[in-house]
């Protein structure tokens, strides 16, 4: 079974609270935390859950706070950033700290972008940036840096796809 960005042609995002998320499985899901809501015209910090849950991969932030987990999310306008002091933490405790995230607003066009999405990602052991994939599927360190995007999807599986990608987040604001 595909899945990369292919797989989620068109995903339909559903908004659930409580009891009612629980009853939409094997469907693409956000659920609220604690009752919040995301505000659409303002960015979201969203970043790869920690706590190695296999049905919520995403948490979103906005305003400081948690207001959703997803498994699934498209997202407009990315920048990818990284705190260099969080990164520097993992690597001198040998302990997993949230530090890397995907900046931007949540869900867009039903269209992607044209043209072919890269994948996208990060390792604070041995890159300080996020990274473009250079052969297949693997991100290297050597790879090329990535600050910015047209779009991206964030799959249920933790991987990072973004089309229109720039090494300069000033392009797509």
């Amino acid at each position: 079974m595909h899945t990369g960005p292919c797989a989620l042609k068109g995903p339909v995002l559903i908004f659930l609270c409580g009891k009612e998320a629980t009853q939409a499985k094997g469907k693409t899901m956000m659920n609220s935390f604690k009752s919040r809501r995301i505000d659409h015209a303002k960015p979201c910090k969203i970043y790869r859950n920690l706590n190695g849950t296999e049905s919520q991969v995403w948490s979103i932030q906005q305003g400081g706070l948690v207001v959703a987990h997803a498994d699934a999310l498209r997202v407009r306008n990315p920048e990818f950033k990284v705190s260099q002091a969080g990164a520097q933490r993992v690597r001198l405790e040998g302990r997993k700290n949230v530090h890397a995230y995907v900046v931007g607003f949540i869900g867009g066009a039903d269209n992607v972008v044209g043209g072919k999405p890269v994948r996208v990602g990060y390792n604070p052991h041995s890159m300080s940036e996020f990274r473009i994939a250079q052969m297949g599927e693997t991100v290297e360190p050597h790879g090329v840096i990535i600050r910015a995007a047209q779009r991206a999807i964030l799959t249920g599986q933790g991987g990072l796809y973004a089309w229109g990608a720039s090494s300069d987040p000033g392009l797509h604001q």
